[in-house]
């Protein structure tokens, strides 16, 4: 009986020793989920921060490149405008020249009379 009851005292011991040694792994791979959390967290945050950056970089780019092909399509307006009115210019020129033309073709001798 002795015999039997050191038995159980050993499995018990032994046990237990495997349950306290569960128990620190348990602790100890708490702790590493722990500190990957924490390194996780950080990780993201500087993920985060670099993303934030390089949207407001491509944005203010995108703003530039809008910017200046909105000044670019307004010089090409001023240009059509300014196409346009030398064109006028040219219509009036050459009608004043066909008439100053009419008028000399019917002076005598080329001479105008004013």
């Amino acid at each position: 009986m002795r015999k039997e009851i050191r038995e159980r005292e050993k499995t018990s011991a032994e046990e237990w020793a495997r349950g306290e040694a569960t128990e620190r792994e348990k602790e100890a791979l708490e702790q590493k989920v722990k500190e990957l959390q924490s390194k996780m967290e950080g990780d993201k945050s500087v993920f985060l921060k670099g993303v934030r950056l390089k949207t407001t970089k491509k944005m203010r780019e995108r703003e530039n490149l809008l910017r200046r092909m909105n000044e670019r399509f307004e010089m090409l307006e001023i240009l059509g405008m300014i196409k346009g009115e030398l064109r006028e210019c040219c219509k009036k020129t050459d009608e004043l020249l066909c008439d100053a033309a009419e008028i000399l073709a019917e002076c005598p001798e080329g001479e105008p009379s004013i």
